[in-house]
């Protein structure tokens, strides 16, 4: 069922709610989330049914490129963090409360609230045993235990905000396959404590216990951009929501009819070879020629039209460039001009989802030299060759990576 906006509003029994920019707010009884100003998800609270009070709270923080840096829990302490080399997940850091999380909370009797007859305990325990600084009673951390680290622990009892101080941290390595799909963790031994196979579209079997040594281990990351939601089965890729067991976006592509005549499907339907991190193409457009081209034309006659690309952008869904005359158009020095409007209907999709090309364009726009610019060609390029040129660049870097 879809509602006005093409937004799907019934799947497998839940009903779907849609913010007003078309990105999925809520699921009835299931869960709510909330976005930021550049449309990145960064709240998640998962509902608990028939329960009075609500279940987990996440919070998640995104780096320069969309890509997920590190989730926080309900009190913002950093629960697990990401790296990346060259756009793919590296390696996942895994901080979970100490051992002796009890005592460091001050809770010594392990009935979860802290009391005045938990302090004296700590306190009882502090000056019985030796004097030497001990790094369980040092509160305030500066390597000396005294009344510092008392009123620390009063003051906590009396606010209600006594946490563990000290945490854990597992490192664990991903293994990617050669589209960056995570398909295995491995811990610092090497020995392997998380796998999953898919199915075709990313429907995932997950093992969160493959050495069998009786620890779980949680990791989200599916394919390349997307994070998988327990609580509806579907992964959040960013502008739009996936469904794995369907092969489809829960809602139409934004740029329409560009990235192909099936708004909703993922990766041009052949996610074997092609990868789709924002859920959006990479585009080569066009427009007509204008004054601020520099060129007397402004009609599109056959060949003369200004030719520009857009690769996906985590603010707007499309950052453009097109190379342009800063004078004369035979002959001078060649500008990269930002277009801040587009058409999707004078579009088309290139590299079909390959994220290492949007990235290498992004690396050609700011980090090489812009070339002169010449409409004839005869001293330079034009704003179809630089593009052609780039283009070519990349998918020839990328299939050599």
């Amino acid at each position: 069922m879809l509602d006005a906006n093409g937004n799907t509003t019934a799947l497998r029994g839940m009903t779907l709610t849609y913010t007003p920019d078309n990105r999925l707010a809520s699921v009835t009884n299931t869960a709510d989330y909330r976005y930021n100003g550049l449309g990145q998800r960064v709240y998640r609270l998962v509902k608990v049914p028939g329960a009075i009070g609500q279940g987990p709270k996440r919070s998640y923080i995104c780096g320069l490129n969309g890509e997920l840096l590190a989730e926080t829990g309900p009190t913002g302490q950093v629960t697990r963090e990401y790296i990346y080399l060259n756009g793919k997940p590296l390696a996942m850091l895994e901080h979970v409360p100490a051992s002796d999380e009890a005592i460091l909370n001050g809770d010594f009797d392990g009935d979860g609230v802290i009391t005045l007859e938990d302090f004296y305990e700590w306190y009882f325990l502090h000056y019985s045993s030796s004097s030497g600084p001990d790094s369980v009673y040092d509160l305030t951390g500066d390597g000396v235990n005294d009344s510092q680290d008392m009123n620390a622990m009063i003051g906590c009892i009396n606010t209600g905000t006594c946490q563990a101080s000290v945490y854990d941290t597992n490192l664990y390595y991903i293994h990617n396959d050669d589209l960056g799909t995570p398909k295995a963790l491995t811990d610092e031994t090497g020995t392997k404590v998380w796998s999953v196979t898919h199915t075709p579209f990313g429907w995932a079997t997950v093992n969160e216990d493959p050495d069998g040594d009786g620890r779980a281990v949680v990791f989200n990351l599916r394919f390349p951009g997307q994070y998988y939601d327990g609580e509806t089965g579907l992964h959040y890729n960013y502008f739009r929501y996936y469904d794995p067991s369907s092969g489809r976006y829960l809602t139409s592509d934004p740029i329409g009819f560009a990235g192909g005549l099936n708004t909703y499907l993922y990766a041009e339907g052949n996610p074997l070879i092609f990868t789709d991190a924002f859920g959006l193409d990479t585009l080569q457009c066009r427009r007509n020629l204008s004054p601020l081209d520099h060129l007397p034309i402004t009609i599109q006659p056959g060949p003369l039209f200004h030719e520009f690309q857009c690769v996906g952008d985590t603010s707007s869904g499309f950052h453009c460039r097109g190379l342009v005359p800063s004078g004369n158009p035979i002959d001078s020095p060649g500008l990269l001009k930002e277009e801040e409007n587009f058409d999707p209907k004078s579009c088309d999709a290139v590299n079909k989802e390959n994220d290492c090309v949007d990235r290498c364009i992004v690396d050609q726009w700011l980090n090489k030299d812009i070339p002169n610019y010449s409409v004839d060609l005869s001293a330079g390029q034009n704003c179809q060759t630089y593009n052609s040129t780039n283009l070519s660049t990349c998918l020839a870097q990328c299939r050599a990576n």
